[in-house]
């Protein structure tokens, strides 16, 4: 069996950024998320353990800890509980999958 989700199909994400649910099971969601230049999602908490596949563009991800540049086919994990915020602070689209672990392993 194959599912195949088209971007242009995938339901939206309920908030005031291009988020796109491309995925959802009972174990993981993963979400295309795209940033326009300037565009800054706050920081906040996640109960869930993330991962963030960059597809294209450069983003600054912070924690309490760290802020890193992140760019193109780099892929970081951000455990949970771990404030974090994204800003894309370059002059073009950022696109990312943000993919969270709805369960352990």
């Amino acid at each position: 069996m194959i599912n195949l989700t088209h971007y242009d199909e995938a339901p939206r994400v309920d908030f005031a950024f291009d988020g796109r649910k491309m995925y959802s099971s009972g174990s993981v969601e993963i979400i295309h998320l795209r940033l326009k230049p300037d565009e800054r999602l706050d920081k906040h908490t996640n109960k869930l353990t993330t991962v963030f596949y960059v597809l294209e563009g450069t983003s600054l991800l912070e924690t309490d800890q760290k802020a890193v540049q992140l760019k193109a086919n780099d892929c970081v994990e951000v455990a949970a509980n771990t404030p974090r915020c994204l800003f894309n602070n370059s002059v073009h689209d950022f696109r990312v999958l943000v993919i969270k672990k709805l369960k352990e392993a």
